[in-house]
């Protein structure tokens, strides 16, 4: 189950006063949702090691820099070299879309009604 039932958060949050769990049901259902629309092949690799080693590493492909820390010590960051999608990327994809239905529906409406032309008391003249 990826998320909790949030209706059972819900009942008990409006049962008890000052309960913490709907906002802990509300986080848990934002970091599942966050976790599947990681962006994996931004994360990057640093290690530590000596120059040589550094050298060494500048000339490899996924080199992206170098930090000296210290007289024999540098900070190497390079990206990955090899990236496993494994994440369910469609849960969040459709997740983002079904929470954007409703506002683009309640724009779509908000703009059909501006759009068309209010009647009069009377009903003889269309004024905009």
């Amino acid at each position: 189950m990826l998320r909790p039932s949030p209706t059972r958060s819900q009942i008990i949050g409006q049962t008890e006063r000052g309960s913490i769990l709907p906002a802990v049901f509300k986080l848990m259902g934002n970091c599942s949702y966050g976790k599947t629309l990681l962006a994996k092949d931004k994360h990057l690799t640093i290690k530590y090691c000596s120059e040589e080693s550094a050298l060494d590493s500048v000339e490899d492909p996924p080199y992206i820099k170098v930090n000296q820390i210290d007289e024999d010590l540098y900070e190497v960051t390079m990206k990955k070299k090899r990236v496993i999608w494994n994440l369910p990327i469609q849960i969040g994809f459709f997740v983002y879309g079904y929470s954007q239905a409703p506002y683009v529906t309640f724009l779509l409406r908000l703009t059909c009604l501006n759009n068309l032309p209010s009647l009069s008391r009377s009903g003889k003249s269309a004024v905009r």
